[in-house]
């Protein structure tokens, strides 16, 4: 064996596979900085919190066009702000929350870019240790 066929035989393009990108720019990027003073209220709705407020029939059609729950909704930023400052003891502080919306590729996570941007782990593990 040579130097030349051992490279060849262990290069990156001779593996076989799927492989996902390293980076992946993200589409729509949309923030919005947001103040509240209870950080036990949900600063947007949740999926479970959109289907529990449709009827039946508007649930089975959301799941069997696969349309995104953002499109059937008329809540917008502001009013879900406005009741998340509304609540809470005034005597409390404000804090301040930034709203990420954006869109990734199939096979792509924001995990790693959310961990960046705030500088802390995302782990479910460290969140309950430090909850202790």
């Amino acid at each position: 064996m040579t130097q030349i066929s051992i490279v060849r035989e262990f290069s990156i393009t001779s593996m076989k596979g799927g492989y996902r990108r390293v980076l992946q720019r993200p589409i729509d990027c949309e923030w919005d900085l947001m103040t509240y003073t209870d950080d036990k209220i949900h600063l947007v709705e949740t999926d479970l919190d959109v289907l529990s407020k449709a009827k039946p029939s508007e649930v089975n059609e959301l799941l069997s066009t696969g349309a995104s729950h953002d499109d059937s909704l008329d809540t917008s930023g502001a009013t879900i702000l406005a009741e998340t400052e509304s609540i809470g003891s005034s005597d409390l502080l404000p804090e301040l929350a930034v709203k990420l919306s954006f869109t990734l590729p199939t096979s792509s996570y924001a995990t790693m870019a959310i961990r960046e941007l705030t500088k802390t782990s995302t782990s479910f593990i460290i969140d309950t240790l430090g909850a202790l």
